[in-house]
């Protein structure tokens, strides 16, 4: 567990979470009027949050047995997806590309 100070720095005010609750909703709604014809999805704040925490242990742990070095980078729309299928479906097939060749990755069996 952290300090007393770490977990009061951790916190939002109300008006910090309220601010931040209009911004995500004026963003969605601005992508509904600006993509009509396109289908768009909103993700909950503690779903990106999870799934970015996930991202940066992987970075961590890759980056740890020299699989690269990733300076700066952050998780594009791909890896959400890829994550937010894995809470839903039963099973996954992902497509991976390197350079001019795919990979397929068979899918995985979730198990309960």
């Amino acid at each position: 567990m952290g300090s007393r100070g770490e977990e009061t720095r951790s916190r939002k005010t109300k008006t910090q979470i309220v601010d931040k609750d209009k911004w995500w909703k004026g963003a969605y709604m601005k992508l509904r009027r600006t993509h009509p014809e396109r289908k768009v999805i909103a993700l909950s704040p503690q779903f990106v949050s999870w799934s970015y925490l996930l991202y940066r242990e992987l970075r961590r742990r890759f980056q740890r047995m020299r699989l690269g070095h990733y300076p700066g980078e952050k998780p594009m729309s791909g890896f959400f997806a890829f994550f937010f299928t894995l809470q839903l479906c039963d099973q996954v097939c992902a497509a991976v590309a390197y350079l001019d060749d795919i990979v397929l990755v068979p899918p995985r069996k979730r198990s309960l």
